[in-house]
């Protein structure tokens, strides 16, 4: 065999190797790319007010629609992040982490289990409270951690996810927690076009010693007194020592607190109203409205048409 003959065997060899290892990593990536991470929690929130001493158990069921996954239960805490209602994850502390176990006979709190695709499992979360708790909020989310996961002959491949269902935790002697509140903010712009939607930003703080939701409505009336909408709030939580902006329900969804399609002209009022518990929250605002574009549009079409009608003359 010659060197020119045996240097292109050699080429084309290396050549099919290259083409192997390069159907292999497309592969691998196909494989890679078409997991799916489709993951539910039900409750996605538990309410739950208890004396000291007491113990209560709640059952959660987390369902897998996506591919097979190794799952991780946890317990940690959260805090408010900002006045919008998001939150973020802090370390639980010591002494709380004992309130908490799963009563399930093969899961425990920080140990992975399998949960292949389709199917669903059952958790169930015992809460006990000491009996030397005082009164006071907690705020806890319960929290799955995916693993990645082997493939057939391959290392593991997989994004790391989490899903999360939040514990609002009253500890409460007597079952009557103080509940207060104060607005920190409700203003709107001073001057709307008549033909836009006059919008309004609610915020309410937390003073109390538990989580509270507001249950009220904004009134508008018009110059003379009339009222001619009423929004009605919806009843976010507002946790301890935070400030929650709050939104409006319409159509029994959740929207931002603003006046639908009218045409509105004149000096109005917007009047907050809402209770917390038995106590009642009250203030007021005035804002104008006027037809500006509307006004602007025909100043400028008399002005052109002066205008034309000095040339033709």
């Amino acid at each position: 065999m010659t060197n020119d003959k045996l240097k292109l065997q050699i080429k084309n060899f290396a050549f099919c190797i290259a083409i192997l290892h390069f159907t292999f990593y497309i592969l691998h990536l196909s494989q890679a790319h078409g997991q799916t991470f489709s993951l539910g929690i039900y409750p996605p929130i538990l309410e739950v007010m208890i004396k000291p001493g007491k113990t209560i158990t709640q059952a959660y069921k987390v369902k897998n629609s996506g591919d097979d996954l190794v799952l991780t239960p946890n317990i940690v805490s959260f805090n408010p992040k900002d006045e919008l209602g998001n939150v973020y994850l802090t370390r639980l502390n010591p002494v709380a982490k004992n309130w908490f176990s799963l009563t399930n006979a093969n899961i425990q709190l920080g140990q992975p289990f399998s949960l292949p695709s389709g199917t669903s499992q059952q958790l169930v979360l015992k809460i006990k409270i000491p009996d030397d708790a005082i009164d006071s909020d907690h705020y806890f989310s319960l929290t799955l951690t995916t693993s990645p996961t082997p493939l057939i002959g391959m290392t593991k491949i997989g994004t790391k996810g989490v899903i999360t269902s939040n514990i609002l935790l009253t500890i409460s002697k007597d079952g009557t927690p103080q509940r207060k509140a104060e607005i920190s903010k409700f203003s709107s712009k001073k001057i709307f076009d008549s033909f836009d939607k006059p919008d309004f930003d609610v915020q309410i703080k937390n003073i109390g010693q538990a989580y509270l939701q507001p249950q009220g409505s904004i009134s508008i009336y018009n110059t003379i007194g009339k009222k001619i909408a009423d929004l009605e709030l919806l009843p976010e939580n507002v946790l301890v020592n935070a400030i929650r902006k709050i939104n409006c329900r319409a159509d029994n969804k959740v929207a931002p607190c603003q006046l639908g399609t009218k045409f509105l002209i004149g000096r109005y009022q917007a009047k907050l109203d809402f209770q917390v518990d038995a106590e009642n929250y009250q203030t007021e605002i005035t804002f104008y409205a006027f037809p500006i574009k509307l006004s602007l549009a025909l100043l400028l079409t008399g002005t052109m048409l002066i205008i034309i009608l000095k040339r033709r003359r």
